[in-house]
């Protein structure tokens, strides 16, 4: 899990879990000596003479952890199981950002001996904090332990102290050197700058841990008397020696560890030296065997690539001949593509002259047969109008029959009009009955075009014989294609014949 996944106490306890122990306690101790300010605030302003109310007991738990985080034996786990039962005691007294305090410097003694509690120490104190830094806080100390190995000495806050007024006004009065408090103001000032202040040896702090439950409950003056005797033993001891000597303990312990692990290697690469030996006389019967399976396979994996090559070539071969029949293909396509559109589109424009054709002679002739019909209809209906009609002028068959010889130029008048009139309708019936069938020669000829025209494409997609054959017969197609067309239009119908049998004769001759 990467550090920067931690956010929560979830997160921090999956982190934790690949910890030893000492980490657990250095996470937990720290992150509630973060928040300690605000308990000895709360101290200072509720003033009790009891124990309980007083700083003494979360420092013990503060100390306590803190050593834990150096190393744990049975008479740190007693201390820390104390120190946590007094600084509960302390949070029964105290409420809020307090109460939270005193359980962070609670739940971190327990911590010592009990990994999951680390994250609970840790969420205790950024309630306390009341702010999103504590967080932060926790993600650099796990940065610290990642790099270095070990805790060591760190500042406990890796940036700006926001409890830093408190402190400097509780250190000047609750915890100032008159005080029975002088020796934690210089403890704590250790932890907040190692760098500026003195490092108590940490043998002096177990020590001071050690000191008997008795002790802690008579107050602070007896603890400080213990402390002043305990710092004058361990006067001229520094921490870096006790450092020191902590270090070549442990760095003596692994060479051991490692020496017998060096011993156990080397036998057991003895071991593998004689069965190495004894394998290796048989190297010989298998190296024979395995040349001779080599050669095998050589000469297997030689016909595969020749066999493959030759595959490779006829199919080189293969879609070569295909890319180059569909690319012959394609072009014959677009060359002729356009004039089977057009020989398509002259056959629907066709299709529809012949039907416009086709219904204007059915009109002319239904207009000649009314026209003759009507004459018929008159002449034998109304003999007297016609006869009057035909008769010269004056005529009277009683009183003046000599006038009645000869035709009236009225009725020659009139019918010469009806005759002309039957004979413009018989050649215009005529014209459309040759229109008609002129149309639909073309239409058929355009159909046919354009079916010869999609029949040569088929041909040319085909490919193999059929592909070649058609492009042999190309310039056939192309003559067939485009030969002049035939409108089938008649000739000799220049004007209108006045000569009524002359109009009938061709109708009826059909030139």
């Amino acid at each position: 899990m990467d550090i920067v996944d931690i956010v929560d106490r979830e997160s921090l306890e999956v982190w934790l879990k690949e910890r030893s122990r000492e980490d657990c306690a250095w996470i937990a101790s720290r992150a509630a000596a973060r928040v300690f300010p605000i308990w000895v605030k709360y101290c200072s302003e509720n003033k009790s003479g009891n124990v309980a109310t007083s700083p003494l007991l979360i420092l013990r738990a503060l100390l306590t952890s803190s050593v834990a985080a150096t190393s744990i034996d049975d008479s740190i786990s007693a201390a820390l199981n104390a120190a946590s039962q007094g600084a509960r005691d302390a949070a029964e007294k105290a409420y809020d950002q307090q109460s939270a305090a005193s359980d962070a410097a609670n739940t971190a003694a327990y911590a010592a001996n009990e990994s999951t509690k680390t994250a609970e120490a840790v969420v205790f104190a950024d309630r306390a904090f009341a702010g999103e830094g504590m967080w932060q806080q926790v993600r650099q100390d796990a940065r610290i332990l990642e790099r270095a190995g070990e805790g060591l000495k760190f500042p406990l806050w890796h940036k700006e102290n926001p409890f830093q007024e408190i402190w400097e006004r509780q250190s000047k009065t609750e915890l100032s050197p008159d005080t029975p408090y002088e020796f934690w103001r210089r403890w704590y000032d250790s932890l907040l700058n190692p760098d500026e202040n003195p490092v108590f040896p940490d043998e002096m702090l177990k020590n001071i841990v050690q000191i008997r439950d008795e002790t802690w409950l008579q107050g602070a003056e007896s603890i400080a008397s213990e402390i002043e005797r305990i710092e004058t033993k361990h006067r001229g001891v520094s921490n870096a020696d006790l450092l020191i000597v902590r270090r070549l303990k442990r760095d003596i312990s692994r060479l051991e560890e490692r020496q017998a692990g060096l011993i156990t290697s080397a036998n057991g690469l003895s071991r593998a030296l004689n069965t190495i030996y004894e394998e290796f006389q048989t190297v010989g019967d298998h190296q024979k065997v395995i040349k001779k399976d080599v050669d095998e396979a050589a000469a297997r994996v030689n016909d595969a690539v020749s066999n493959f090559t030759s595959q490779y070539t006829e199919l080189e071969s293969a879609y070569q001949k295909k890319f180059d029949e569909a690319l012959a293909t394609y072009k014959a396509n677009q060359a002729l593509r356009a004039p089977a559109d057009l020989w398509a589109d002259k056959k629907e424009e066709h299709e529809q002259r012949k039907k416009l054709a086709y219904w204007l002679f059915l009109l002319g002739l239904l207009g000649v047969a009314g026209l003759s019909i009507g004459m018929v209809y008159l002449l034998s209906s109304s003999i007297e109008a016609f006869d009057t009609l035909f008769t010269p002028a004056g005529c009277d068959r009683t009183l003046n029959p000599e006038l009645c010889n000869g035709f009236s130029f009225r009725g020659m008048v009139v019918a010469g009009c009806a005759l002309t009139l039957l004979t413009l309708g018989l050649w215009f019936t005529r014209i459309q009955m040759k229109q008609f069938l002129a149309e639909r020669h073309l239409a058929l000829d355009a159909r046919e075009r354009c079916a010869f025209a999609q029949s040569y494409l088929s041909l040319l997609a085909q490919g193999d014989g059929a592909h070649d054959e058609a492009i042999d017969q190309r310039a056939l197609v192309y003559a067939a294609l485009f030969r002049p067309s035939s409108d089938g239009i008649v000739k000799d119908d220049g004007g209108v014949d006045p000569s009524i049998s002359a109009a009938l004769s061709k109708l009826l001759s059909g030139r």
